[in-house]
């Protein structure tokens, strides 16, 4: 808070290095504050330290380091509190308080809540398998930390962790060593510490739109340059850490935005700004830039999906049309990419489709998820995704009774576009246009028939021109 003086250098009248084991006297703290005519501390501010004093003694740090680990596990919790207590007032703190995140992350000392990144599973709740892209990048992680830790020369660059409690730089979360929170009880001690603190409410939610328009501009400046030259992006694509730790940031503005509802459209634009970056061409030729980084890239694909779930039903016709913009982004994505993560842009698009339904008014919006399912329908992992999305949501809007006959219709049903949409995606399914497969031929026919039964002439329709519907002919032979 203030520069040091010749007071902070000696014992007798520093508390801190005077007091015993790392463990601060506040009495003396607050004294020192008056002597400096500086503000005293909060009374539950005070209490909350000497809370997590406790903590600290009751630990198995003895055989880690001593004082200086006490301060600084002292230290860190007290700048948490604050900002957690004073976020309004905080700035210039801000990138530092990403990097404590940062390193936190780096030694598996964040608490679960925070450090997990959220993602799709399938309709049994079994997480999706990962993707190429995360697995070649957990590779060039594993390797890089494997030679820093054999490498006799210190790290170029400690963070602030590291110098303070003399930690290695990275472990890559999600695959950590075995029983490494075990081998050091230091890492359980900032883990316990990090929980105390909350410190995943310190940068979700909050009442302040213009905070969290700083935070959310320093985690993403932070994911991503605001120029990407060429020298800048080989700089970027070979470094071992930088797809680890932009995904990462990209998480923790996910969350913030979708914490965040009241906020997000002036939050949303700031984020479209970056995606709309990644899916831009090279300068240089024709290869999308984000195919540079193709994890973080899969990650971008899951948010923006993530957000269109959480945040179509606001009605706000400049959120709608940022986040269909952001849908429209996904189908720049080649097929060889595509590929790889059909699976969860399958789930993703299924989700959208069955919950955003009643929503989709325009023949765009409608457009826009049925390439997506299509996209994600043309590989093997991610047709059972589409194809459930399209029964759910046929069973919903036209339902039968126990004879099998139409029953009326329900509360939400499909505008003409909506219905054109699912005709062409069931068409595709029943001639086996996806890899010709014809599993889904006999389940496609019967959809097929309950939709023309309801709807035998929509006011939109992409064949107008024939006498007969090609799906007509499939049910009539």
């Amino acid at each position: 808070m203030t520069g040091s003086s010749d007071n902070d250098a000696n014992p007798a009248t520093n508390p801190v290095a005077n007091s015993r084991d790392g463990m601060v006297n506040f009495t003396e703290i607050q004294a020192g504050l008056i002597s400096r005519d500086l503000p005293s501390l909060p009374t539950a501010f005070i209490s909350s330290l000497k809370g997590n004093s406790d903590l600290i003694q009751q630990s198995n740090v003895r055989d880690v380091a001593g004082s200086a680990a006490h301060r600084g596990l002292l230290s860190l919790h007290s700048a948490l509190i604050l900002l957690k207590n004073h976020l309004s007032v905080a700035n210039e703190s801000l990138p530092a308080l990403l990097e404590v995140i940062f390193t936190l992350r780096d030694v598996d000392a964040l608490p679960d809540r925070l450090a997990d990144l959220d993602d799709f599973a399938d309709s049994k709740g079994a997480p999706l398998l990962p993707s190429s892209f995360f697995i070649n990048n957990l590779a060039k992680v594993e390797k890089y930390k494997a030679s820093m830790s054999s490498s006799p020369e210190p790290s170029p660059k400690p963070t602030f962790l590291s110098s303070v409690f003399n930690f290695g730089q990275i472990s890559s979360h999600g695959a950590p060593e075995a029983d490494s929170s075990n081998a050091n009880p230091l890492i359980m001690v900032l883990r316990a510490v990090s929980s105390k603190a909350s410190l995943d409410q310190i940068i979700m939610k909050m009442n302040d739109i213009n905070m969290a328009k700083r935070i959310l501009s320093s985690m993403l400046a932070t994911m991503l340059p605001e120029a990407l030259d060429d020298n800048t992006i080989l700089e970027l694509s070979t470094d071992p850490l930088y797809e680890h730790n932009a995904v990462f940031v990209l998480e923790l503005a996910a969350r913030l935005l979708i914490s965040n509802r009241g906020h997000s459209p002036e939050l949303l634009p700031i984020f479209f700004s970056k995606f709309e970056l990644l899916f831009c061409r090279q300068e240089n030729g024709d290869e999308m830039l984000g195919l540079n980084f193709p994890y973080l890239l899969e990650r971008i694909i899951v948010t923006i999906l993530r957000a269109v779930i959480h945040l179509y039903d606001i009605i706000d016709g400049n959120l709608r049309n940022h986040l269909l913009r952001s849908m429209q982004l996904i189908t720049r994505i080649p097929r060889s990419y595509s590929k790889q993560i059909c699976s969860r842009l399958g789930c993703g698009s299924a989700i959208v489709l069955r919950g955003c339904f009643h929503l989709f008014k325009s023949r765009e919006e409608w457009s826009a998820i049925k390439n997506l399912l299509d996209m994600s329908a043309q590989y093997e992992a991610g047709r059972p995704f589409v194809f459930d999305a399209l029964s759910s949501l046929i069973e919903y809007v036209f339902p039968v009774t126990e004879d099998g006959e139409l029953a009326e219709s329900s509360d939400n049903e499909l505008s003409p576009d909506g219905i054109e949409a699912v005709r062409y995606l069931l068409l595709k399914f029943l001639e086996g246009s996806y890899e010709d497969d014809l599993n889904y031929k006999l389940p496609s026919m019967m959809y097929m028939k309950r939709v023309l039964s309801k709807h035998n002439s929509p006011s939109s329709d992409m064949n107008a021109d024939d006498s007969m519907h090609p799906e007509q002919e499939w049910i009539t032979m």
